[in-house]
């Protein structure tokens, strides 16, 4: 099989995380937008929706949505010990303002993945692939066509 582009949002970002990490042979490059599974912190109002999800995931027995949210069913799962285990380019995107999963973790992934670029938008919230999709595109492109 060869190797493909991976790029991940929100939750996705951390399925992505977990997927590099577990099939580092199989991603030529990773895309992170406001990624989940950086570190363990979010904001009060990412809390108050994380708790609102697993409410609802655990009332439509949606076992996949709890395994990958929820490591051991305690704490959501997190990539922190393991991000500078990615060696594939990583471009890394994220909303300034993300009321949800705060932009100092883009900076952390950043740090700590070294084949990594980082984009901030700078007036964009949670999904700057949606809020500003004309500059994310180009970015994106501009990325991915990188020998």
């Amino acid at each position: 099989m060869d190797k493909f582009s991976l790029v991940g949002h929100s939750l996705g970002g951390g399925i992505a995380h977990a997927y590099t990490l577990a099939h580092p042979d199989k991603v030529n490059k990773l895309v992170l937008i406001d990624g989940a599974g950086i570190d363990a912190h979010t904001t009060w109002f990412g809390r108050l929706l994380m708790s609102l999800f697993t409410i609802k995931a655990r009332l439509k027995k949606d076992e996949t949505y709890l395994s990958v949210v929820q490591n051991g069913d305690v704490a959501p799962q997190t990539f922190t010990d393991r991000l500078s285990e990615i060696k594939v380019p990583t471009l890394i995107v994220w909303g300034k303002r993300d009321g949800y999963l705060p932009v100092r973790q883009a900076y952390k992934a950043h740090r700590l993945i070294r084949s990594s670029r980082l984009h901030i938008f700078e007036d964009a919230w949670h999904a700057p692939h949606k809020e500003h999709p004309k500059e994310f595109n180009r970015l994106l492109l501009d990325f991915l066509q990188l020998g």
